[in-house]
């Protein structure tokens, strides 16, 4: 059986909860005043990456609509302000993402074109006719 706390105990107690109930009050009002900036920031590489970005503004400020369709990415996702810092986050992820692969796939590129021209004439002609025989 637990022993009742004193009321020292009981004080300090309740002194640890509203010391971490302060701090994480502080923690979101800092996550909350950098949203419009991530929001900013996550719409513009969100664009230059092709995805679809539909503002909407509203009476508790924009909503921002996210819309990409493609073979390897399907995603569909609207936030606000309001949203969780998880739901920013997995957003930033996604999109991040993306540029990572178009990233990789223009640097595979880059360097397939430069193999490619030090090929010789017969290589090359070589080449082509393999790569339209697998297709």
């Amino acid at each position: 059986m637990k022993t009742p706390l004193t009321l020292q105990e009981k004080a300090v107690q309740v002194a640890a909860e509203e010391k971490y109930n302060a701090e994480q009050d502080t923690r979101i009002a800092n996550f909350r005043a950098l949203v419009p900036k991530r929001m900013a920031l996550l719409t513009s590489l969100a664009e230059q990456v092709g995805v679809t970005v539909k503002l909407k503004l509203t009476e508790k400020g924009p909503e921002i609509h996210f819309f990409i369709k493609d073979p390897n990415h399907n995603f569909s996702e609207t936030l606000t302000y309001e949203s969780d810092e998880w739901d920013i986050e997995w957003m930033e992820m996604k999109v991040q993402e993306i540029k990572e692969e178009q990233d990789a796939r223009e640097a595979r590129r880059n360097l397939a074109k430069t193999a490619f021209s030090k090929l010789s004439d017969e290589e090359k002609a070589a080449l082509k006719e393999f790569i339209h025989y697998l297709r």
